[in-house]
């Protein structure tokens, strides 16, 4: 169990050293991605600690959400298993002149090993490390052990239903049968040996895990709860952009929409009891 694990780990790693390069040039010019990122920002700073406290950008990649959290004036670790994403992280940090504000640290989101107990006011994990750990419950015993009493995790993850649409785009019902049973597909990147085994989760399940973790669910969002990756042509319009971010910002809580989701997030608290 443990080598089928540390292999799977291996070739997360393995795969986003490869692209750390070129990674921010994927989501570039973007309307789309950038809707996405306004989603959740907004979603994002409602839960934003008082100045002094200590923050986690978990799986933090090239440092989008970790920077940013500096440039309000936050001290930040940085955590990632790539050593070439933190490399483009410090990189940028140093251009940005954040560097003092900043802690970059490599490692695992399953344990995060290396972060003190109760030592974070708010923790955010981006680009789904959370689908991305062979255990999931793991994971959320250690954002459980790192938060502060009253600490906040604004976590996002791959969407169950919303991962129907790889499946029916190729006329893969079988596929689809078997993925909507187990949540479980691999990272769909070209080079086979790269590709590693991802978890999707429902708004139902998301908040049952975290809820049975200990936590206290403040709000699930979708990202975005309509499928505008579809239409991205739409989004090239700016009034037109406008509306459909208007539109996600005020109905993306909605419970009967979260289900069409590209992505959910979730933003949990850490209380004075646990079960």
């Amino acid at each position: 169990m443990k080598k089928r694990r540390n292999k799977g780990k291996a070739k997360v790693e393995k795969y986003h050293d490869r692209v750390a390069s070129t990674y921010d040039a994927m989501y570039e010019g973007s309307r789309y991605w950038d809707l996405y990122r306004e989603i959740t920002w907004r979603h994002l700073k409602r839960h934003l600690p008082e100045l002094g406290k200590k923050c986690l950008d978990g799986g933090c990649g090239t440092g989008l959400w970790g920077l940013r959290l500096a440039r309000c004036g936050y001290d930040v670790v940085l955590q990632d298993i790539s050593g070439q994403m933190l490399e483009k992280a410090q990189e940028k940090a140093n251009q940005q002149g954040l560097l003092h504000r900043c802690t970059f640290l490599k490692g695992d989101f399953e344990t995060l090993a290396g972060v003190e107990d109760n030592s974070i006011a708010l923790l955010t994990a981006q680009g789904d490390p959370l689908s991305c750990v062979k255990n999931p419950q793991r994971a959320i015993s250690s954002i459980y052990r790192v938060l502060e009493q009253g600490g906040k995790a604004v976590i996002s993850v791959d969407s169950l239903y919303g991962g129907a649409f790889y499946f029916l785009d190729r006329n893969d019902v079988d596929g689809l049968e078997k993925y909507l049973r187990s949540g479980k597909t691999n990272w769909q990147t070209d080079a086979s040996a790269e590709q590693f085994p991802t978890q999707s989760f429902s708004a139902a399940k998301l908040r049952k895990l975290f809820t049975e973790g200990g936590f206290q669910v403040l709000s699930i969002i979708g990202k975005p709860v309509f499928p505008l990756r579809r239409f991205r042509r739409l989004l090239e319009d700016k009034d037109t952009y406008v509306k459909l971010l208007h539109m996600e910002l005020k109905y993306g809580s909605e419970p009967e929409l979260l289900g069409g989701a590209a992505h959910l997030e979730i933003a949990v608290c850490k209380g004075s009891n646990r079960d």
